[in-house]
């Protein structure tokens, strides 16, 4: 649920910034893309969250899932730029 926040702003921005995916199954693409990154950023706030003896505010795990959301985003992004050149 932390990470959740992080894909639904970037299909925001990609909605408000950019022209929609044509099609339903180029949004499904879209969606998919973003499974891996959100499930990735979410593994690694709940290793954080885990050793504390507190429990963690919703705030403060999507803050820390961030950074990993957006580096296996990148990752992946830049994995099919390389495969397109």
């Amino acid at each position: 649920m932390a990470t959740l926040p992080w894909p639904v702003l970037t299909i925001a921005l990609i909605f408000a910034l950019a022209t929609p995916p044509a099609g339903g199954y180029n949004i499904g693409y879209m969606i998919g893309r973003l499974l891996l990154p959100t499930l990735v950023g979410a593994a690694c706030a709940w290793l954080f969250a885990r050793r504390s003896d507190i429990a963690w505010p919703t705030w403060r795990l999507a803050l820390v899932a961030l950074p990993f959301f957006l580096l296996v985003l990148l990752l992946l992004a830049a994995g099919r730029l390389g495969d397109q050149a």
